[in-house]
């Protein structure tokens, strides 16, 4: 009953041509790369979610899939980067301002003094992409760098710079790069404003901004060769099978991919790596964390991903016809959720389990958002009962006094329960409509899911005390509700008869 639904959306022929491209081949590496230098807004999400559906499929089909993801921590960090990371807040960007054009792996966390800037961002962002069913295995570049394992690429483009630059002259004329590696200044680590001069035993390092010039030996230096060559390298590293890009890096003269698929066949001995495409994706500002507070992950995986090739134009009206459209439960989606549901479980959360918590945590943020309006929990008083003829609120009661047994007895087994709940309800007879209708007013839930749903939400801790005060509102009236309610006794046996024998409970 309570199972969350993550549906499967990506385009099914983009799924597909994964699937057939890759059917002879048992392991396959699947890739992305970021920058953890700040969180940023969703836009981002598109590639990774893409590349976790790709991984999901194929190992559905029996694959083994290594799924990476690649943080190119030995950037700089910039002055944009700055005040998105520490929310523009004017004493940490003023603080950390003398720190822009240091690789981010080298600077301190705005928010945390025991690790680096890009290891907390990390943190944040992967538990981001976890909370999506997405869970890559992140890589950080500037370990890989300090352990050696770029040493022979980094060697090879400084000794074959000459080399390299005339082949790119000839294959992609319009791509003409100032640097092919990025040193850290020895003196002062920046890296932003280096150059280097290479030979067989060295390099020379200047940086203009502190005027310093440094030899420094192949062992020894620090650096990042260039995006595309860095792409180039790690793909020959890992064996990368497939990366997202979007059309931008598909363009043919000067996009990332295909000038980092040249230098890899050609200079490292990299294999064919396919190119998954997805469209790109427009927000305003005004939106930025409101998806990722407001929607639950299946809602937020079908935005992204239900047409992943396309561009996608994200505003107020398309966040809330996906809220709409999604299911989160059964035969449920978000928005219904939401206006149905919701206001029940605010009657007693304690039961709830930490999925359900998360939908309420959603929900209340998105009515707040999106509708412009608070959900509340109605508890009863005694004016919900005043115009409530008795002998109707005695078969409320009666009602109330069958469910919590029902629901004692069977647990959170709702097929076991709806039986034995509409059948109570049939019992009603003529007086069904006008029952169940005051019942549903008493909690301010008029309309919504069928009776035995609603009926099986309720709190049962809820469920107790509405029974005690129609008992005491009943008894100051001097009337009485014997006559409604069925015999307790007599209820027991047929409601633990009707988990394995009928749903005819008190016939």
């Amino acid at each position: 009953m309570y199972t969350i639904l993550l549906p499967r959306v990506a385009e099914q022929s983009l799924v597909q041509g994964i699937v057939d491209r890759f059917r002879d081949k048992h392991t396959i590496t699947v890739a992305t790369g970021v920058t953890c230098a700040f969180l940023g807004d969703e836009r981002t999400l598109r590639e990774h979610l893409l590349a976790g559906e790709v991984v999901r499929v194929l190992r559905d089909n029996g694959h083994i899939v290594h799924h990476l993801c690649f943080d190119d921590d030995l950037d700089p960090l910039t002055f944009r980067q700055l005040r998105v990371a520490v929310d523009k807040e004017p004493d940490l960007v003023s603080h950390f301002e003398p720190h822009c054009g240091k690789p981010v792996c080298n600077i301190r966390a705005p928010f945390s003094a025991d690790m680096s800037w890009s290891r907390y961002f990390e943190g944040r962002f992967l538990e981001r992409l976890n909370r999506l069913g997405c869970n890559p295995n992140l890589i950080s570049v500037s370990q890989m760098y300090e352990r050696g394992l770029y040493a022979p690429y980094v060697k090879q483009v400084l000794v074959q710079e000459d080399g390299i630059r005339e082949y790119l002259r000839a294959s992609f004329p319009n791509y003409r790069p100032d640097k092919l590696f990025w040193a850290v200044c020895p003196v002062c680590g920046y890296i932003d404003g280096t150059a280097t001069r290479s030979s067989e035993v060295g390099v020379e390092v200047s940086c203009e901004r502190c005027l310093s010039t440094t030899f420094v030996r192949y062992a020894e230096l620090r650096g990042k060769l260039n995006w595309k060559l860095d792409c180039a390298a790690r793909w020959s590293m890992f064996s990368v099978d497939a990366e997202p890009f979007s059309k931008e890096y598909l363009e043919p003269s000067t996009g990332t991919f295909f000038v980092a698929q040249g230098l890899s066949k050609t200079f490292f001995g990299g294999n064919e790596v396919v190119p998954i495409q997805y469209g790109s994706v427009f927000m305003p500002t005004s939106l930025s964390g409101s998806i990722m507070e407001c929607l639950p992950a299946n809602v937020v995986r079908n935005l992204f991903l239900q047409h992943p090739r396309a561009d996608l134009e994200i505003s107020e009206e398309r966040i809330v016809t996906e809220a709409n459209k999604v299911e989160v439960l059964p035969e449920l989606t978000f928005a219904a959720l939401v206006k149905q549901i919701l206001p029940v479980w605010l009657l007693d959360s304690t039961s709830l389990t930490s999925d359900q918590r998360e939908l309420m945590s959603k929900g209340l943020a998105y009515a707040k958002r999106f509708e412009h309006r608070e959900v509340k929990a109605q508890l009863p008083n005694r004016s919900h009962l005043d115009d409530i003829p008795c002998d109707v609120l005695g078969q409320i009661q009666g009602i109330i006094r069958q469910v919590i047994l029902m629901r004692e007895a069977f647990g959170m087994d709702y097929d076991a329960f709806v039986g034995p709940a509409k059948a109570a309800i049939q019992r009603l007879g003529d007086q069904r409509k006008q029952v169940t209708s005051h019942f549903r007013k008493i909690i301010g839930q008029e309309q919504g899911v069928p009776n035995s749903r609603f009926l099986f939400l309720l709190p049962v801790s809820y469920l107790k005390n509405l029974d005690s005060l129609i008992g005491l509102y009943l008894s100051a009236a001097g009337s009485t509700n014997e006559s409604a309610v069925v015999e307790l006794a007599s209820e027991q046996r047929p409601i633990r008869m009707a988990i394995g024998d009928s749903y005819a409970v008190g016939n």
